[in-house]
């Protein structure tokens, strides 16, 4: 709890003192939160584990290790199909490195995605984990990785330069400053026969999730939301929240397949009352 109440004092936190309180209350007052056991797992960028395809109609998936965040990669669909992304926990630098000015071909893949290939589409190259985020947290080498292509999906632009970039902001900077480290999973969510960029090209998907994971006390909690690519608003995101459940179900994945039983479906099922 002192570091919640310190955060508003912090500089450069952008914590405000109803944060805060909504926090306390949320944590401390009206929060079942399940606690979770001890495992030996490696929580570096993972709360429960290795996401792994459950019904996913797409093909096989590759994960693919990168300097600060992870990928789950589709050949088949040429997209990631999920990310995850720890941020918080060490120094933060003063401020990001300067936002690197170009995407890179990701040459571990057999067929890789240009920045060409986006070209003239009416989509932005959008990013699924975060520069500004792992700028601050990893320095610039690792900022450069999430330009690799492996990191980019078709998003509509009034989504990725509006809503979409405020609460990035809020992920690299409010988050850490209330629970000193988060845990991000995301992706986009594709129906079962994709649109296409150009022919046999990058499929678009038709909205994204956003899990954001937190452990305080060692209570465990995680709000969720399902984000279509119309959101104009970051104001909107409270009309899209859901349950990880949920999610599950409409990306073919399973999320959380290690944790302990109880405590898996006690948070999968859960709905954040607000957002953070």
């Amino acid at each position: 709890m002192s570091r919640l109440v310190e955060s508003t004092w912090t500089p450069g936190s952008r914590v405000s003192v109803q944060d805060v309180l909504t926090d306390i209350w949320d944590l401390y007052v009206v929060l079942e939160a399940p606690v979770e056991p001890e495992t030996p797992e490696d929580r570096r960028w993972f709360v429960g584990g290795l996401p792994r395809p459950n019904a996913f109609p797409h093909g096989s998936i590759t994960v693919l290790n990168n300097r600060a965040y992870v990928v789950g990669y589709s050949n088949e669909l040429r997209s990631p199909v999920w990310v995850a992304y720890r941020v918080g926990g060490d120094a933060r630098l003063a401020e990001a490195p300067p936002r690197p000015d170009r995407f890179v071909v990701d040459r571990r893949l057999p067929s890789p995605v240009t920045p060409q290939d986006f070209s003239k589409s009416g989509f932005d190259r959008g990013h699924l984990v975060p520069s500004l985020a792992i700028g601050l947290w990893f320095g610039d080498e690792a900022q450069r990785e999430t330009f690799l292509m492996s990191n980019i999906v078709p998003q509509r632009p009034a989504l990725n330069s509006g809503a979409w970039r405020v609460f990035e902001a809020r992920l690299a900077i409010n988050y850490p400053s209330r629970f000193e480290e988060i845990w991000v999973l995301c992706g986009p969510v594709f129906p079962r026969q994709p649109d296409r960029l150009g022919k046999g090209g990058v499929a678009i998907p038709h909205e994204f999730f956003l899990i954001v994971t937190d452990r305080t006390d060692g209570r465990l909690r995680a709000q969720t939301f399902l984000i279509p690519q119309s959101v104009q608003s970051s104001d909107e995101w409270a009309h899209h929240r859901h349950s990880i459940d949920e999610v599950e179900v409409r990306s073919g994945l399973d999320l959380f397949p290690d944790l302990a039983d109880e405590v898996e479906i006690q948070l999968e099922s859960s709905l954040a009352r607000r957002v953070w």
